[in-house]
């Protein structure tokens, strides 16, 4: 059986892989993805109707979804990475760059009072804009990173303490 956490935008599904049956969010899932050739074109068959789309990796957690027109990007982890990495963030108040990109807008100041979910740096990868946030409530202590800086993946942004630190 196979764990994973799947990031799409600001959705996070779980997907369990376990050989008999797939399950999305412990919802079995009757969708078949077929490969169509070794560069990454894939046919999704939900019932009768068929979408093609092509899957490029980025990296080792980060897939490229283009379907039509629309690109997506997807982080997929193994559910225990996943927990690891969020608890260290939790407890660290780092923020890192997840991908490489060009920092658009850094949106705090060293000293000011964040909350867990507040957006503290835009940043743009593969012509897509994120919003990363605050793991934690608590003070800025550091910002790394300008507006226009061009940043590689686990690059620091913002260094945020726990309240009361």
């Amino acid at each position: 059986m196979a764990l994973y956490s799947v990031s799409i935008g600001n959705r996070e599904y779980r997907v369990n892989l376990n050989g008999r049956q797939e399950l999305v969010d412990g919802k079995p899932v009757s969708d078949l993805l077929v490969p169509l050739n070794t560069a990454g074109l894939h046919l999704l068959r939900r019932g009768q109707q068929a979408l093609e789309l092509v899957l490029n990796s980025q990296d080792n957690d980060t897939m490229e979804v283009l379907v039509g027109s629309k690109r997506l990007i997807a982080r997929v982890e193994s559910l225990q990475k996943r927990l690891r990495r969020k608890t260290e963030d939790r407890s660290a108040g780092s923020l890192t760059a997840p991908m490489p990109g060009l920092v658009i807008k850094v949106l705090v100041k060293a000293g000011e009072t964040v909350e867990r979910g507040q957006t503290l740096v835009v940043l743009e990868s593969m012509k897509m804009q994120m919003q990363l946030r605050a793991a934690i409530d608590g003070v800025v202590a550091a910002v790394a990173v300008e507006d226009g800086k061009q940043v590689e993946k686990g690059t620091l942004l913002v260094k945020v303490e726990p309240a009361g630190e």
